[in-house]
């Protein structure tokens, strides 16, 4: 009974943390108004996870015993250079300034992909689709707002690049979304409304995609 409360509460920190990470922003209050935020957003809900699944020890090993031994070597391989590559240690946890992808961000990404593969549940990663589905829609909408000219955040930048702060980022973002969206489209259990929705928002995102001029979307999708 507690592995399955468990379960249930990493299924739902699992199912915030890719909608709050995407879509999260402080353009007000923040010299790094979109890296920063996010890896708070990541690192702060995968180290919530970390101390559930401790909380249940035996949880840890309901995975794939190939991840476990991949993560830890990975993990390994991370504490190693962070300790001997003589870089600055507060460089290397924290990443470079507008990336921010050192080691708080590799290990908060390495938990969250555990977690994922504990939860060993075709109705969650279908809920994770749809997740990733649903934050496409106020990404595709806050998009408009920016090609239409009228984003009330003052950017520096006048590309579209939704909330993810590069023009790259959101076309591939939009690439995983239409190809999530594509078996609900073809589905016969879909209906009519449902997939007259999906394909104008698949038909918008192609659009925004375009719009960039970026390939990773069209490679994506």
């Amino acid at each position: 009974m507690v592995s399955e409360v468990l379960r249930f509460r990493l299924s739902q920190a699992l199912l915030v943390v890719g909608p709050l990470a995407s879509l999260v922003i402080n353009p007000w209050g923040n010299f790094d108004p979109i890296s920063v935020v996010k890896l708070a957003a990541i690192s702060t809900v995968a180290f919530l996870i970390l101390f559930l699944m401790l909380s249940n020890p035996k949880l840890i090993f309901d995975s794939d015993k190939f991840l476990r031994i991949t993560l830890l070597l990975f993990v390994t391989f991370l504490l190693t250079s962070f300790l001997f590559s003589g870089a600055p240690m507060s460089q290397q946890f924290w990443g470079m300034f507008g990336r921010n992808t050192g080691l708080l961000a590799y290990l908060s990404l390495a938990i969250i992909l555990y977690a994922t593969a504990v939860i060993q549940d075709i109705g969650f990663y279908s809920r994770i689709v749809g997740a990733l589905i649903a934050t496409g829609i106020p990404m595709t909408l806050y998009c408009l707002v920016q090609i239409s000219g009228n984003d009330p955040i003052g950017w520096s930048s006048f590309q579209t690049f939704g909330t993810l702060g590069n023009v790259n980022f959101l076309s591939a973002f939009l690439g995983l979304v239409c190809v999530a969206m594509l078996p609900y489209f073809f589905f016969r259990g879909s209906t009519i409304a449902k997939k007259v929705g999906i394909l104008s928002l698949l038909l918008i995102d192609i659009y925004i995609i375009q719009s960039t001029e970026s390939i990773q979307g069209v490679f994506v999708f």
